[in-house]
């Protein structure tokens, strides 16, 4: 068949809703990144620190609860600088280490995470 007479023909499937668009991308890029279940569980352990946080937060400024769990508000961690200090530097140590195990790759390395991984991972372990 001559390319003349090739002639454009509208697509007859199913057309995803337009607010749903700008979806695709995402979606296919969550599917490879929680293929792997180790990262899984690692991802979801790096909300425990937040989780454990909030409910401290929760319970000090909580009249009732602490008086349900019988616990005096002076027993209970501060809530100061230090306290929001520990917690982010967990949660960045954790992130550390996600990105250090480089997760998540879908099969292959990229060369610029190669490159990346050569020059900083060794600087950081020297110390």
């Amino acid at each position: 068949m001559a390319v003349y007479e090739v002639t454009y023909k509208p697509y007859l499937g199913k057309l995803t809703p337009e607010w749903s668009r700008f979806l695709v991308i995402p979606r296919h890029a969550f599917r490879d990144v929680f293929k792997s279940k180790l990262f899984t569980a690692f991802f979801v352990i790096c909300f425990v620190p937040l989780l454990v946080e909030a409910i401290l937060i929760y319970l000090h400024h909580n009249v009732n609860a602490l008086a349900i769990l019988k616990v005096n508000v002076r027993e209970l961690i501060p809530i100061d600088a230090s306290f929001f200090r520990t917690f982010v530097g967990l949660q960045a140590s954790l992130a550390f280490f996600r990105d250090a195990a480089g997760w998540p790759t879908s099969g292959r390395q990229r060369p610029s995470k190669q490159c990346l991984a050569t020059l900083f991972v060794p600087s950081v372990f020297a110390y």
